[in-house]
C-alpha cells in the first residue's frame, strides 16, 4: 500500500494532505480531480519530485509547472489540458493524470 502521507505535502504553513491513505498497485493510473485551485497540479508536481521523476517541483502560479506545458496554461496559471506523467513509487510504476478543475474545461477532464 502506498500512503499519501509519505509525501509530506505542505505549502507554506498549510498542509495539503494529512492522514490520507490509498492502495495503488503496479501499473495503476492515478487521476487527480477536484475543483479549480484545489492543488491537483501542485500535488502532482510534488509526487513527481519526491519520486525522483523530476529534479524540482514547478509552480503553476509562476508558469513553471512541468505538467502545464501549453502557453495558455502558463499565461493564465491554470490547467486547461489533461496531462499525464509516469513515476515509480515504492516499487510500483504509476501513470499520474492531472485533470483541469475549471468548469469551462470539464470536457477535457473527462477525456
Amino acid at each position: 500500500m502506498i500512503s499519501a502521507t509519505d509525501l509530506g505535502i505542505t505549502v507554506g504553513s498549510r498542509t495539503l494532505m494529512s492522514g490520507v491513505t490509498f492502495r495503488v498497485d503496479r501499473g495503476d493510473r492515478v487521476g487527480l480531480v477536484g475543483r479549480n485551485g484545489a492543488g491537483k497540479t501542485t500535488l502532482a508536481e510534488a509526487m513527481l519530485h519526491v519520486s525522483g521523476a523530476i529534479r524540482a517541483a514547478g509552480r503553476v502560479d509562476k508558469g513553471a509547472s512541468h505538467l502545464d506545458t501549453d502557453a495558455m496554461e502558463r499565461a493564465r496559471g491554470i490547467t486547461i489540458f489533461s496531462a499525464q506523467a509516469a513515476l515509480d513509487w515504492k516499487g510500483a510504476h504509476l501513470m499520474l493524470v492531472d485533470a483541469p478543475g475549471h468548469v469551462d474545461f470539464s470536457a477535457e477532464a473527462e477525456r
